[in-house]
């Protein structure tokens, strides 16, 4: 049976790796395992001793507690459900590629054109279930709906 906590440092450090533009292949060949122990490592079914997590840390050059962001534990300030919370590997993708753009008049055009996206998406969705309000609607839509009747 997976471990919980090695399934989400695993997902962590797909995020991560995805956000370095870095293969199984490569970041295999840098910890000097196959790219099927990375695969094992971040779907949980492998967990890893702690010198293999300062080692991934290492080499995708984030601090080895950036691994354990998503871990829950006893009587610790709890977790807000939110920007920490692991990503696809499509929404990683977008992320790794949005840190690429410097222009801060691109990245804002793009950030303005998402931000219609997603209220229009909440729109039509109003309009598929009028009768439930938002509660028809997907949860980031609804947050979408509500940001923007705030603003």
């Amino acid at each position: 049976m997976k471990d919980p906590i090695d399934i989400t440092v695993g997902q962590t450090v797909r995020e991560l790796r995805i956000r370095k533009s870095l293969s199984q292949q490569v970041l295999g060949d840098r910890c000097g395992v196959s790219f099927q122990q990375i695969q094992k490592y971040e779907r949980g079914t492998n967990g890893m001793r702690a010198s293999r997590l300062v080692q991934i840390a290492r080499i995708l050059d984030v601090p080895i507690e950036s691994l354990f962001v998503n871990i829950n534990t006893p009587n610790a300030t709890p977790f807000q459900h939110s920007e920490r919370t692991p990503l696809s590997i499509a929404a990683t993708k977008v992320a790794r590629d949005w840190a690429k753009i410097s222009d801060p008049t691109i990245r804002q055009h793009l950030a303005t054109m998402m931000r219609s996206i997603t209220l229009e998406q909440a729109r039509l969705e109003r309009q598929e279930h009028p009768q439930d309000g938002l509660t028809g609607l997907s949860g980031t839509a609804q947050q979408a709906s509500h940001k923007a009747a705030a603003e």
